[in-house]
Order: C-alpha cells, then structure tokens, then sequence
C-alpha cells in the first residue's frame, strides 16, 4: 500500500508505485533496467525481462481529484470537506482511448494511493467492468491495491497474490 507523500511530483509517484509493484508482484524485471520514458505519446517507463524483451509501463494512480485537492489545501493549513465518488472507471476509461507511439508491448499499472475513499472490492468491479467495454493499447492491465496486486487482463493469469504478510 503506497500512501501519498506531500511534495513529490507525479513522476516521483509514480516511480515509487512502480518500484513497489515490482518488488511485490514478481513480474520479471531486471533490477536497474527502469527508466523513463519522455515526450509525447510514450508510456511512462521502459524496462527490459530477464530474457532481454523490452516493454513499457504506463502508470496512474487512482485518485479522486476531490481528495488530492482537499490534501493539497490541507498542506497550506486550508481545512475543507468535499463530495466524492468511486473514480476507478473514469481514469481507466481515459488510459484505454489513450493512443501511444511506441513498438513494443505496455502494460497499464493501476495503483492506490490513499486519495480515494473507496476500498479494493469496491474499485474492482468497477474497473474490470471498463475494461469489458474497451480493448485499448495496453497488453496487461495491474491492479496494485491495499492488500494485494491483481492482475485485471491478462491472457493466462486471472490474479495474482503478493506476499504481503510474511
């Protein structure tokens, strides 16, 4: 579970986010093989298998904008209250129309980061229903929740548990 730190940029983020997953998840990445990726229309980060494959990884958070602003503004002693809801299909939705120019295959990671109230067997459902409307460009689509990591498309797998108890 990765919890939102004041003062990092998205890159910084998202960069913890992936570094978590892939400590957790056992996806086969060499260590030291992350980089990131700029310019237009290019996934977040490229790293390469054991097997020397490459591939990208584009990285969200799921965020209601409600609550980050309502920590923004408690950062600059602003207190505030905000309505909210479930923003899991919404952000998916976007990532999936999103076009990318790069070759080779991107995986979506997904992951919580404390600024959504809704819990993991909430956001689920919603999030695997939206993958059920659109394909989009993404090869595998991760879930990289409060508990546990899953995997939402995948050919082979269905879900995959992260060792987070011992």
């Amino acid at each position: 579970m990765l919890g939102v730190v004041a003062g990092h940029t998205k890159t910084q983020r998202e960069r913890a986010a992936l570094d978590h997953f892939l400590t957790v998840s056992g996806v086969d990445v060499i260590a030291g093989s992350v980089v990131p990726l700029t310019g237009e229309a290019l996934p977040d980060f490229e790293c390469s298998t054991s097997a020397g494959d490459k591939f990208a990884i584009e990285v969200t958070s799921i965020c209601a904008e409600e609550i980050a602003v309502l920590i923004r503004n408690a950062t600059n002693g602003v207190d505030g209250v905000a309505w909210t809801a479930n923003p899991a299909a919404r952000i998916l939705q976007q990532k999936l129309v999103k076009q990318y120019r790069y070759a080779k295959p991107i995986d979506l990671l997904c992951y919580w980061d404390a600024r959504v109230v809704a819990t993991d067997d909430m956001l689920l459902p919603e999030m695997r229903a939206a993958l059920q409307s659109t394909s989009g460009p993404f090869r595998r689509v991760w879930y990289d929740g409060e508990e546990t990591v899953y995997v939402l498309r995948d050919a082979v797998l269905h879900q995959v548990r992260a060792d987070r108890e011992t």
